[in-house]
């Protein structure tokens, strides 16, 4: 028998972390659609990122992504085209943007969180805070171990 007939790639946890990770963006996906919100799930995360410092620059914010650098000023664009950041020149580096949210951006956050954590509190239906809690452990340890791994795995940002 050969092992690739046994091994059920659909049943171990890194392809259920997979889907579940897709699952939870398509859901945040519909929310924003049935709403009328032009916004995607990456961009609200973002914009929530940002929202949380007094300006932060976009290589951090590549960091803090797991993003790619031009993928990260592809979805600062569109934030700050809906008005939701505003870019400045870094003043300790001249090459670099600073990027803040604005009152419509934390606006925007706060209008939307509510409503996104009752989505939330329906995934998590049927597990109890120490569920949780344990869920959080687990994928801490998991994201250490893969970020301590020899190999490189994560996107590194090319620029400051």
């Amino acid at each position: 028998m050969n092992i690739h007939s046994t091994y059920d790639f659909e049943e171990t946890a890194t392809h259920l972390i997979y889907r579940v990770g897709r699952l939870i963006r398509y859901q945040a996906a519909a929310f924003f659609k049935r709403n009328s919100m032009e916004i995607t799930p990456e961009q609200w995360g973002m914009l929530l990122k940002i929202a949380k410092t007094e300006g932060i620059t976009l290589g951090k914010l590549t960091d803090r992504t797991f993003n790619d650098y031009p993928n990260v000023t592809r979805l600062a664009d569109g934030l700050e085209k809906m008005e939701f950041i505003e870019r400045s020149r870094n003043p300790k580096d001249r090459r670099s943007f600073i990027v803040r949210a604005t009152l419509k951006g934390k606006g925007f956050i706060d209008s939307t969180l509510p409503q996104l954590l009752e989505t939330k509190a329906e995934m998590y239906e049927g597990l109890n805070e120490r569920d949780i809690l344990h869920l959080n452990t687990i994928l801490k340890k998991m994201e250490t171990n893969i970020e301590t791994m020899e190999l490189p795995c994560c996107p590194q940002s090319p620029a400051p």
